[in-house]
């Protein structure tokens, strides 16, 4: 959906998950995640829908481990150079460019023991 400020002046909104996006004064289309703290922060939809609820932290915790998983299997299908390290895990820099977050050693661990490619390869 599309959002627009209502001051004349850009918004950032950051979130839990360290996601973030900047609502312009012209309308801009911004994903889902972030309609709530939109419409708190003062702005405006396109179509003036109601205040979605805010996610509760269990389903920011998931969303987020799935956003990395999603990075990682993205940079898994790009295959370039420097995506992974030499053992074989993900290069936090490219992570979290390409989750659009700061992801940090835990988090990415977390996530690739999700996976099922990387249990296969690397835990048995």
């Amino acid at each position: 959906m599309k959002f627009k400020t209502t001051n004349g002046k850009e918004v950032r909104i950051c979130l839990l998950t360290g996601h973030s996006v900047i609502v312009y004064p012209e309308f801009t289309e911004i994903p889902e995640r972030f309609h709530a703290q939109a419409y708190a922060n003062g702005c405006v939809s396109e179509k003036n829908e109601v205040i979605a609820v805010e996610p509760k932290i269990e389903e920011v915790v998931v969303s987020k481990y799935e956003d990395i998983k999603n990075a990682i299997l993205k940079m898994r299908s790009a295959n370039k150079p420097n995506y992974f390290t030499k053992d074989g895990l993900p290069n936090l820099v490219f992570l979290s460019k390409v989750a659009g977050m700061n992801v940090n050693r835990e988090d990415m661990l977390a996530a690739l023991s999700e996976l099922e490619w990387y249990k296969w390869l690397y835990l048995n």
